[in-house]
């Protein structure tokens, strides 16, 4: 008589011989994702499932019955994680790992976040002390069909972190602790502002072909406008339409560059460092640095 192995010894010979035993998957209603997004050092996490409406009338009220403590999402409870504390919509959330939970009421929606954050999603937590509450508004949208978390907004204090399920939307803005700052007070900035002349190193210029070199002088202008020192780069390098910036201080003496858009600072350049040359309480030259080797960019003299 031919023998009869159970299928897990089948799988345990099949090992033993050699042969590989076939991969199995696990296909879920609402399949797992995760998303995270970091400013500044500081990153936000999220780790949901992702529910689909599959025809059915309406996610909240339908799927999703009013009245009830919900996770936005499906099997275990949908997690924020900050590696840094941060701010929701102007309230403090400590650095950690958050079950989000929604109570939800055709009028509104208020986020519940609790410490505890591995909860499956029919055992929702009860009211706590530990626990953070954020009354969000709920905006209507375009029907969006599996629910959905996004950051369709960046900012260099922060970001925005979007739900979105069948036609509500909400939105919890999010603000960082940022590592930098531009506020000088007005003695702190009074040796820097002036125009410079500025001229590329020799270094750099041996790596540019010499159809592309630069060939003029560029000017550098530094203002103290609004609590900080804002500069223009023009001509040589930068062309005649220029390049503004904004100089992060990181010492007396020695700034960070930022990158202006549209009045606000998008992007600070950490690997290049900007030092002024001090005598008698007025800058009177200027280098640009690069990386950890410290690599001279460019170099000013003070004009006037």
């Amino acid at each position: 008589m031919t023998p009869v192995f159970p299928r897990a010894l089948l799988g345990v010979a099949a090992i033993l011989m050699g042969v590989a035993a076939p991969a199995r998957g696990q296909l879920l209603a609402s399949e797992r994702a995760t998303l995270s997004q970091t400013v500044d050092g500081t990153t936000v996490s999220v780790e949901y499932s992702r529910p689909l409406m599959r025809g059915r009338a309406a996610a909240f009220g339908d799927v999703v019955a009013w009245d009830h403590r919900w996770t936005p999402g499906a099997n275990w409870a949908t997690v924020f994680e900050f590696d840094k504390p941060v701010e929701i919509n102007g309230t403090s959330v400590p650095q950690g790992r958050w079950s989000v939970w929604v109570d939800l009421s055709p009028e509104k929606w208020v986020v519940i976040l609790d410490p505890r954050e591995h909860i499956f999603h029919t055992r929702p937590p009860e009211d706590g002390d530990d626990q953070i509450r954020l009354a969000v508004p709920v905006i209507e949208g375009p029907r969006v069909e599996v629910l959905t978390f996004s950051f369709p907004m960046v900012r260099a204090d922060g970001m925005d972190l979007l739900l979105q399920w069948d036609r509500s939307n909400v939105l919890l803005a999010i603000e960082i602790e940022s590592t930098f700052t531009t506020v000088l007070e007005p003695d702190a900035a009074a040796p820097f502002p002036g125009i410079y002349d500025i001229t590329l190193s020799a270094e750099r210029l041996a790596r540019v072909p010499p159809e592309h070199r630069p060939d003029s002088i560029a000017v550098m202008t530094i203002e103290y406008r609004d609590g900080s020192l804002m500069g223009r780069l023009t001509g040589g390098w930068w062309g005649e339409e220029g390049w503004d910036f904004v100089l992060v201080p990181r010492s007396a003496t020695v700034f960070n560059i930022g990158f202006v858009m549209e009045g606000t600072v998008a992007e600070v350049w950490y690997d290049e460092f900007v030092e002024f040359v001090v005598e008698e309480g007025r800058a009177v030259g200027v280098e640009s640095r690069i990386g950890d080797e410290d690599e001279l960019d460019w170099k000013g003299t003070r004009r006037h």
